[in-house]
């Protein structure tokens, strides 16, 4: 027969080997924890370095994507947008429910017919006001339609015919440039006989991380400096990148020849002390010698020795101020 001490000790020794239990889950709870953490940090770390990398990628490739190619005869050859009819639809449908209702004996009994023809004479009504607002709405893009259409036809013949004034309403119009805010802040157009100069106001130097961030082996965020050559090379190539997209842009959009880009940056003007808007690039670009490109393998700084122009650019100093080309 068991004794009380021999019970006490068995229930003491239960205790401690559910105590050593409890505590070797709880070790490998924190640890499985611990684990977790270190996986997401990783995985926080890798999507840091992703869009990173996406982002310098995205500032030296403005170029590769650009609006479909304009076909100005297309325009003159397209046809009036067809002026929307009044219909019923709805109207007779709820017209033919009403004057082929019969109610039965049970509606008849209990009032209730008058109550299905009032509800039968609401619903088409109700039906007027819908395809009447169906109407009204077909109507009302109808005359946006038409108004574009008169107006686009009216673009088409001037950029046909050559006029400079129907070049510009062009870009008034279609405005090629309103998404790619990664150009710079703004662009002004200078149409002559010779073609298009376009001075493009590029974002700062800020647009460039000064930094390179990568994953070490472990998993863990690595974010060093970027070595100064490095960092105005990545400004040369985005410039660069800009000016060949806005070149493809007014190709695609307008029939000229020639199109100018200037690249205008803020720098400091060494006769001032002050920093300011200045010229950094450049260049006349020509259609066949631009569409002989191959857009997606190019570096765009090496790309501008196909063309006329200047640029004045260090790899420890970056850009400096420059003349305009003159014609």
């Amino acid at each position: 027969m068991a004794t009380f001490n021999g019970i006490m000790r068995s229930a003491n020794a239960s205790y401690k080997r559910a105590a050593r239990a409890n505590e070797r889950y709880e070790r490998e709870k924190a640890k499985q924890r611990q684990l977790n953490l270190k996986e997401q940090i990783r995985h926080e770390n890798i999507t840091a370095v992703r869009s990173y990398n996406d982002y310098m990628g995205m500032l030296t490739s403005i170029h590769k994507d650009c609006s479909k190619p304009i076909d100005w005869h297309a325009f003159l050859n397209e046809p009036q947008p067809d002026k929307p009819k009044k219909e019923k639809r709805r109207e007779e449908l709820a017209t033919f429910t009403l004057n082929y209702y019969k109610p039965s004996l049970i509606a008849k009994l209990f009032g209730q017919d008058t109550k299905k023809l009032n509800k039968l004479k609401l619903a088409v009504e109700t039906a007027i006001a819908e395809d009447l607002a169906e109407f009204n709405k077909k109507a009302k893009q109808y005359e946006e339609d038409l108004e574009d259409w008169e107006t686009v036809r009216a673009i088409a013949k001037g950029v046909l015919a050559g006029d400079l004034n129907a070049y510009k309403e062009a870009i008034s119009f279609f405005n090629p440039f309103t998404n790619i805010s990664q150009l710079g802040t703004s662009l002004n157009f200078i149409f002559n006989n010779a073609g298009v100069i376009v001075n493009v106001s590029v974002n700062h130097l800020e647009v460039i991380p000064d930094y390179i961030l990568t994953t070490t082996s472990t998993g863990k965020l690595s974010n060093k400096k970027m070595p100064i050559t490095r960092f105005h090379e990545y400004y040369q190539d985005y410039v660069c990148s800009c000016a060949i997209r806005v070149a493809r842009e007014i190709f695609a959009l307008l029939p000229i020849n020639c199109a100018q880009v200037n690249a205008i940056a803020d720098l400091l003007d060494s006769s001032t002390g002050r920093i300011s808007p200045q010229p950094i690039l450049s260049c006349k670009f020509i259609p066949d010698n631009l569409s002989r490109l191959n857009y997606q393998t190019i570096d765009c700084s090496d790309a501008m020795r196909n063309f006329v122009h200047i640029m004045k650019f260090s790899k420890t100093n970056g850009f400096s101020p420059i003349n305009l080309l003159r014609d």
